[in-house]
């Protein structure tokens, strides 16, 4: 079961991004899943239950908007989050977070803190990525789930069984313009991983 539950930390945003309204309704493009098992759903709206696999997806409210005009890419997260990004680098990764991070990497993450990063694999292809998580996975029994995301792309949402006491970890594979794109999340809770990951789409 894929389960989204709204929550999240304040925290300053320090990366140029675009400005957008809240959201009116995230879910309102449907989302084609496939459960690992093979049983597929018809498209219907995120918070109904199909088959082996329930989308809810949160209303992130206000948000911002992080583009990348170099790959051709965009996706929205809440506009109290942190962002590290160098979008003057091409196939650079960006790091969003529920708190205040001064650099990349540091500090590891804070009781209840969520954080996302988004890195263009420049010469690895959307199948090439997909095998590459499976992989380096062997042995742990993921649950994989083909998507069609609400603005278009294809997407394999991996999620990772969760062990006490360590944070939850998620990830989807997704191309993009051309672009094959890794969404790797980290949290005690991740809340948001969805909401965020499935908004990513192509721009001119």
């Amino acid at each position: 079961m894929i389960l989204i539950a709204s929550s999240g930390l304040a925290c300053d945003l320090t990366a140029q991004v675009i400005q957008t309204p809240p959201p009116t309704d995230l879910s309102a493009p449907a989302i084609e899943a496939t459960s690992a098992t093979g049983s597929a759903s018809e498209s219907a709206p995120p918070d109904v239950q199909n088959g082996e696999t329930t989308i809810l997806v949160t209303d992130l409210g206000p948000t911002e908007t992080y583009v990348d005009e170099n790959l051709g890419y965009a996706f929205d997260y809440p506009a109290e989050w942190d962002i590290l990004a160098l979008p003057d680098i091409p196939g650079a990764s960006v790091t969003i977070s529920s708190w205040q991070q001064e650099e990349a990497g540091s500090g590891g993450i804070p009781a209840g803190g969520q954080k996302l990063d988004i890195t263009p694999l420049l010469q690895v292809s959307y199948m090439e990525a997909q095998e590459l998580v499976r992989q380096q996975n062997q042995g742990i029994d993921l649950v994989e789930t083909e998507l069609d995301l609400p603005y278009g792309p294809q997407a394999v949402l991996f999620v990772y069984p969760v062990e006490e006491g360590l944070p939850e970890i998620r990830q989807m594979v997704t191309s993009v313009n051309g672009t094959t794109l890794m969404f790797s999340g980290l949290g005690e809770t991740l809340t948001f991983f969805e909401a965020i990951a499935y908004t990513v789409r192509a721009v001119e």
